[in-house]
């Protein structure tokens, strides 16, 4: 069901993207064009590296028949997702097999270059809020990254973020100051699992290779004692937040991001 459910939202994507394409010549300036593209793609390049590569499967087949189409969404592409112009070249003249090779260096490049720590502060900003920093949510966690009241005393913001306050004006705590306080909150957590970060990292639990990034994201989901009790079990005791959302989700979806913190 979950496949399923991507996969329409992958088509949605294409689908939007390609009549974006389509209206170019309707455009007065290459540069408004080029600027929504990018922030288009921006979006899309959020949902994740197996996300993108299916994305450009499918707007590469669409496509098929204008090669000019191609060569300019290629070209586009080639920089945001670290292609080289030979590449460009391979997928225009190639067979099938180098197409597919293509892709998957793209999507090797792209877990390269964007897995870094402002790439996973977007990726859990999108996840928690939709990148929201004035949301609130049913059980009262409230910005960008969804403050709850533990966190929120982690960090010394207690007494400034009251809820009903935030509710009534969210710009008491602006965005900058939200990614600030998130950033002190990784540290903190860190702090907390301390030896396990060394311990684990690397090592697979029920399919997961657990990592650095991972284990920060769960602690920002559940808790850094949570994280350290799904580990300490071996993923027997997989917690889950009051929305069903389970701590190995977290460990999974977030893997991999250079946390230099």
């Amino acid at each position: 069901m979950i496949r399923k459910y991507e996969n329409f939202l992958i088509e949605q994507d294409v689908e939007k993207f390609c009549n974006l394409l389509e209206k170019v010549n309707e455009m007065k300036e290459m540069d408004d064009f080029l600027e929504s593209l990018s922030v288009y793609l921006e979006d899309v390049f959020q949902k994740g590296s197996d996300y993108v590569a299916d994305f450009l499967t499918r707007v590469f087949k669409y496509f098929t028949f204008k090669r000019s189409m191609i060569v300019f969404l290629l070209l586009v592409l080639m920089t945001r997702c670290g292609c080289t112009i030979e590449q460009v070249n391979k997928y225009l003249n190639g067979n099938e097999t180098q197409k597919s090779k293509l892709i998957a260096d793209v999507k090797a490049k792209y877990q390269e270059e964007q897995h870094n720590v402002e790439h996973f502060l977007k990726a859990i900003a999108n996840r928690e809020s939709g990148g929201d920093p004035t949301i609130v949510n049913s059980l009262g966690y409230r910005g960008k990254y969804q403050f709850g009241d533990i966190a929120l005393k982690e960090v010394g913001l207690e007494n400034k973020v009251d809820l009903q306050k935030f509710k009534k004006n969210p710009k008491i705590w602006p965005e900058s100051q939200q990614d600030k306080a998130m950033k002190e909150l990784l540290i903190k957590n860190k702090q907390h699992l301390g030896k396990y970060v060394s311990k684990f990292n690397g090592k697979k639990i029920k399919g997961i290779t657990v990592t650095e990034s991972g284990m920060l994201a769960g602690a920002h989901l559940l808790g850094p004692n949570n994280v350290k009790k799904f580990l300490d079990s071996n993923g027997t005791i997989d917690p889950k937040d009051g929305f069903g959302t389970r701590l190995s989700e977290y460990l999974s979806k977030f893997s991999g991001y250079k946390m230099d913190i």
